[in-house]
């Protein structure tokens, strides 16, 4: 289903730039 292959790609998307965003946050106040 062409709807589900894109709603997946959309959360790994959103996961990743959660994720990117989180790292950097640590690394700003682990300074």
């Amino acid at each position: 289903d062409i709807a589900e292959q894109v709603g997946l790609e959309l959360d790994e998307l959103t996961y990743n730039d959660y994720a990117n965003f989180v790292s950097e946050w640590l690394q700003e106040n682990a300074k």
